[in-house]
This record gives C-alpha cells, structure tokens and sequence, in this order.
C-alpha cells in the first residue's frame, strides 16, 4: 500500500507537470509559470477531493475483494458526485489516475473503456 508522501508526489506529477518542470529546468524557454486563475484553483481543490475518495473506494474494495461490477459501480456513484470535472482538463487525468490505482490494487482486468463509462449515467 502506498503511503501519503508517494500518493501526493503522484497528483503534484499529474496535475503540475508543467509547473513541476518550470521550477526543474527555470532556463529553458517556455518555462514560464503562470499565475492560475481562481476558477482553475477551486477545480484543483474539487480535482483533489474527487482522486482522495475515489483513492479510498478502490483500497476498500481491495481490502474486502469486492467483485468488479460491485467496485465499478461504487466508482460510478463517486464519479456522479463530481460530474462537473466531466468536461474539463482533468478528466483525462483522473481517468488515468483511476486505471493506475486498479492495477496497484490488483484490478487487473479493467479497461480504459469501464473507466471511461464511468462518466456515463
């Protein structure tokens, strides 16, 4: 199981990548970081919300092995009550922190597709 530090480095990774890069290599071109409008920063506040409790549903399915049909409809359920990150940037990236964090906790079988019909409904 992976601690708090791995599981903070991973949405620093996934959501600041390209401020995270600036701040490495500040010389090169491009690496300018912009100030994020309000907006942005209340969508990473619901962003972050949404990765911990979908984190928390996968661990306890994992714990209790639930069967998949279960696990994916207790994901769908979490992911209803975020629907408004459903057209933003974010989804991509929570879609993939939802694939890796199945295969971590040994939901092997899951495909991008089931992760993306989650949005579904």
């Amino acid at each position: 199981m992976r601690d708090i530090g791995e599981l903070t480095i991973l949405i620093v990774y996934l959501f600041y990548r390209k401020e995270f890069h600036a701040f490495l290599f500040p010389f090169r071109k491009n690496a300018t970081v912009a100030a994020a409008p309000t907006a942005n920063t209340n969508l990473l506040a619901v962003v972050h919300e949404m990765v911990s409790e979908l984190g928390v549903v996968i661990r306890q399915a994992a714990n209790q092995s639930t069967a998949i049909p279960e696990l994916l409809f207790a994901l769908q359920t979490k992911v209803r009550d975020f629907k408004v990150l459903e057209l933003t940037e974010y989804k991509a990236r929570i879609n993939l922190f939802i694939a890796e964090e199945l295969e971590i906790h040994g939901f092997h079988s899951i495909t991008m597709e089931q992760i993306e019909n989650l949005w579904k409904a």
